[in-house]
């Protein structure tokens, strides 16, 4: 009976911590905004949206672990108890990369749009 309480306790702990930053999914962003921006300035308004995620994810997984560390000691994701949910604007801003994504592949075709900032878009996501 301990065995099946805690396999319990560890599902509920997995299913009430945080979200990953890697399954938040992207919020829809036009990139209608980006069509008067030159392929340079894309670049640079790429390379910002990805030091925002990456910052952002990092946050959101130390929530994560911060939750999980909670379960473990005081039963209850301590982590994401009155703090801020961030995965609203970790979706925005993967929205806003996949939108200067495209909008880099409409108007620096051939330049290698997105080679030099790292992005890759997110599959099955489009």
């Amino acid at each position: 009976m301990g065995h099946f309480l805690k396999m319990i306790g560890a599902a509920l702990a997995l299913t009430a911590c945080a979200q990953s930053p890697e399954t938040i999914a992207p919020t829809y962003v036009t990139n209608v905004q980006y069509q008067s921006m030159t392929c340079p300035q894309l670049e640079l308004e790429l390379a910002r949206l990805n030091g925002q995620v990456a910052a952002l994810s990092d946050r959101q997984r130390q929530k994560r672990v911060n939750d999980v560390v909670g379960w473990i000691f005081s039963l209850q994701p301590t982590a994401s108890i009155g703090t801020t949910d961030i995965r609203p604007q970790i979706a925005l801003h993967k929205g806003e990369q996949q939108a200067v994504h495209n909008a880099m592949m409409q108007q620096c075709a051939g330049a290698g749009a997105g080679s030099a900032t790292g992005y890759r878009p997110i599959r099955g996501r489009r």
